[in-house]
């Protein structure tokens, strides 16, 4: 049975729905023959069935008494948000790739037109010497690839101004909806990179707040959706080290900067180098080596 978009974005928007739950929902609903009114009114007890737990069917209650499916995408729209689905041409092709993608995504800004895509992520305190290693690393990157990061404070968002300077493409992939934004001194940056031809994922519908848990899922898009993930600085716990495991675990490339024994900044990238990613002196460690 053939869905609208409608109803499966707003499938996917229900608090509580990830991939696995979304996925199960339409294997059940085509087995039973059900249509997506059926769905809405729980006709046969097709929760059950599914089964849903009571905290997604609570949001269901919720979601009905302020949308349809309809009301629902027009909503997105209002707000120039951009549903992509897996199936669509602007989704990432190297994101289709990962276990269990997400069946959706919402974008932001530029259409996706990913070239060579790289990610830079690093520690949210960057020293002097990890920010003079950004301004010798990412303008020459930038002239050939899209580089993606988090759009953090620290590492992600100077590496991010820096391709912008340059006139280069970047995406920020965030680890919340676009009702929301962490830090919250960030919503004129946001506007400001869009309007210099920036793009922006979410994996997570516009209503979804920051939380801790949310991250790491940022953190694999930022990795599934990249030929190779370049750390600047991280300490030896870090969420870049998240990124750059994911990344292994995918099969792409790692890149690290050495750095300083003395700079506890430098201690995650030296685990890396020693776990085998790649040392990266120069751009061209990247741009003459770096190959999916």
């Amino acid at each position: 049975m053939n869905f609208s978009r409608e109803f499966m974005i707003a499938l996917y928007a229900l608090n509580g729905v990830g991939v696995k739950t979304y996925q199960k929902i339409l294997k059940t609903l085509n087995i039973l023959e059900a249509t997506e009114s059926d769905f809405w009114v729980n006709k046969g007890d097709i929760w059950g069935k599914i089964p849903l737990n009571k905290n997604i069917e609570k949001s269901i209650y919720f979601f009905k008494k302020e949308y349809t499916s309809y009301s629902y995408s027009q909503f997105l729209l209002s707000k120039e948000i951009r549903v992509v689905f897996t199936k669509d041409q602007e989704y990432p092709k190297l994101l289709k790739q990962i276990d269990f993608p997400p069946p959706i995504i919402y974008v932001k800004g530029a259409f996706l037109n990913l070239n060579q895509p790289l990610a830079i992520v690093g520690t949210r305190h960057p020293t002097k010497y990890g920010i003079k290693v950004l301004e010798e690393l990412v303008p020459s990157l930038a002239k050939t690839r899209t580089i993606v990061s988090g759009f953090m404070y620290g590492t992600d968002i100077l590496a991010q101004e820096i391709v912008l300077k340059v006139s280069g493409y970047t995406v920020g992939v965030l680890g919340f909806g676009f009702d929301a934004m962490y830090p919250a001194s960030f919503k004129q940056k946001f506007t400001d990179f869009i309007a210099n031809g920036a793009s922006f994922i979410s994996p997570f519908a516009p209503n979804i707040q920051p939380r801790p848990g949310n991250f790491p899922a940022r953190n694999l898009i930022v990795a599934g959706m990249s030929e190779g993930v370049c750390v600047i600085e991280a300490a030896s716990q870090s969420g870049s080290l998240i990124t750059a495991r994911l990344a292994g675990e995918l099969g792409r490339d790692v890149w690290a900067v050495s750095g300083s024994i003395f700079n506890k900044f430098s201690r995650g990238t030296q685990d890396l180098i020693n776990q085998g990613a790649k040392m990266i002196c120069r751009p061209e460690d990247i741009n003459n080596e770096f190959m999916l």
